[in-house]
């Protein structure tokens, strides 16, 4: 089967918060991301997001001192039989800094695959 991925997602188990963009009050709930690519990732929570949701995801890098803070639509979910969630999210809006940061990762972790 041919590839449609835009951009090769490898596997990342780091911790990720994210929030609803324009709900209030915005609280931050932890998920677990599953693999990340230079256009988006996926990541595993309790919570079913409707696709099209625009959320904000804080995500602390190993080599970073503070968390990126990107924003993103959700694209898909879908609830396993466990009863979580995995959803998968495509990056909107990054400044250019904020995407170097994130293919450096990307090429780093390819590299250790």
């Amino acid at each position: 089967m041919r590839e449609r991925r835009k951009f090769p997602r490898v596997p990342q188990p780091l911790g990720v918060q994210y929030r609803k963009i324009g709900e209030l009050p915005a609280m931050w709930v932890t998920a677990q991301i599953l693999n990340l690519s230079a256009g988006g990732l996926r990541f595993r929570g309790e919570e079913t997001l409707a696709a099209g949701t625009l959320l904000e995801i804080q995500m602390a890098l190993p080599d970073a001192r503070e968390p990126l803070l990107i924003q993103c639509r959700v694209i898909w979910c879908q609830t396993q039989a466990s009863g979580v969630t995995e959803t998968g999210v495509g990056f909107s809006e990054l400044s250019p800094e904020v995407q170097v940061r994130i293919d450096e990762m990307v090429q780093f972790l390819n590299k250790g695959a």
